[in-house]
Order: structure tokens, then sequence, then C-alpha cells
């Protein structure tokens, strides 16, 4: 690569860095000094020219590394908390990433002086709510493979298919919420821009028609989704590393 591109590659993302919002993220204290954060948000960034920025305590906030979703533990087992705070776009893109593998690699990957200092979670502690849809979970599955593969992976099958800033099938059953949010996800952006649920949603205005082509489904077919989607074995966060 010459090195003319590379120059213009890089001030083509500085440039598009500096005209981005930066997400607000607070954090407890510990994992600031600890110089994690230094490590992980250029990475984020770097990928999805998407600047984040850390807030002291009582500052607006739009991700919170406290609450509801246990994300990962130091090695004296301390469990940190991710939350939501915010219904921003590139909030929730921030949010999905860290909990994403490739966000859980990248905080498990700090090393320091070649020391982790942090490890994905065992298991989840509480015991999960059973959700049933009235569909068929291998219809839902041919389905999830044609609509939602577009963006989300939905299975082994396309594992290298998905959109990176988009949470896997996998990964959105990790979340506490996840049924409540897969019965409304049509609302939640960026999918209000090209989805339509037969007789739910109003037709697109033709003065902004979508960008890409819209997926169209009916409220059977959402709950032949759901029921593939209830099937499906949250991520396994990974173990944490063991010293010897």
């Amino acid at each position: 690569m010459r090195l003319s591109t590379l120059l213009c590659g890089i001030l083509f993302a500085s440039s598009a860095l500096a005209q981005s919002v930066p997400v607000r993220l607070q954090s407890d204290p510990t994992l600031v000094d600890s110089g994690l954060w230094t490590f992980v948000l250029p990475r984020f960034s770097l990928k999805h020219a998407q600047p984040v920025t850390l807030v002291a305590e009582g500052g607006e906030v739009q991700v919170s590394l406290s609450g509801e979703r246990a994300l990962f533990e130091d090695m004296s087992g301390q469990t940190y908390y991710l939350s939501l705070l915010s219904d921003g776009e590139s909030a929730q893109a921030f949010y999905a990433w860290l909990l994403s593998d490739i966000g859980i690699r990248t905080i498990v990957s700090f090393s320091p002086d070649g020391t982790p200092l942090y490890s994905g979670l065992v298991e989840k502690t509480e015991t999960e709510e059973v959700h049933d849809f009235p569909g068929d979970p291998e219809l839902g599955h041919q389905l999830a493979q044609t609509h939602c593969g577009r963006c989300h992976v939905v299975d082994e099958a396309n594992r290298f298919r998905g959109i990176s800033s988009t949470p896997s099938f996998m990964a959105l059953r990790t979340f506490e919420d996840w049924f409540e949010k897969y019965e409304v996800f049509w609302t939640l952006n960026p999918h209000p821009s090209f989805v339509q649920v037969e007789g739910v949603t109003p037709e697109f205005d033709p003065a902004f028609p979508p960008a890409i082509i819209p997926v169209m489904l009916t409220l059977d077919e959402l709950d032949h989704i759901g029921a593939y989607l209830s099937q499906v074995e949250p991520a396994d966060l990974g173990a944490p590393l063991e010293m010897r």
C-alpha cells in the first residue's frame, strides 16, 4: 500500500470521527485507572468511526459501567455491569459492541505488562425466564436466514456474513430483556427505516424511501422467527483465564 493512500485513509477516518458526536461513557474509576478504556475505546472508534468519551460522575451519560447487564470480571471475581441509558443509535451500537464476542475479546485481551486483568463470565447466575412463541422454529430459522441474516449472524452457517456492529442472535439471547426487545424490534433503530410489519407499521414515506431493500414481515412470520430465537443457545462470553 502506498504511503499516500495510507495517509488518506487515516485522515478520512480522523475526519469522520471529528464530525461524530461522542458517545458518553461513565465507568468505575478502577477501570479508568487500569488503562482499560485507553486500550478498548480506540479499537471501537477506529472500526466504527464513532468516538467515545469518558464522563465524570454526575455528567450526562449514555452508557454506564453499572446496573443491569453482567459484562466481565476482574481476577478477584468482581463483576462489572453495563447499562444503556440512551436510545441514540450510536450509543446502542457501542453498547451492543461491548456485549458482542469481539467486544468481550477486546476487554479480555487487555494485558498491561503481559498480565491479564479481566476475564469473561463463567456462567449466568440467574435463572433465565422461559418465553414461548406460537410459531415453528424450523420455519423461523429459514426466515431468519433470509431476512435477519443480512445484518445479524443467526447461526454458525452465516457467522462471517453479519455486520460487525450488529449483535448476533447468540449475543441477543444473552440480553436479560431479549424477549421484550424482540417483540418491538421494528420500532428500534435502525429497523424503522427498512422494516415493515403487515397490518402494524405504516407505509414508508415516499419522500424517504428505504436506502436498502426493505424487509416485509407478517405477524405469523415474527412468531416463527421468535420461536427460533428462543431456542438459540446464548453466547458463551468465555471462562476466566487460569494462572499457572
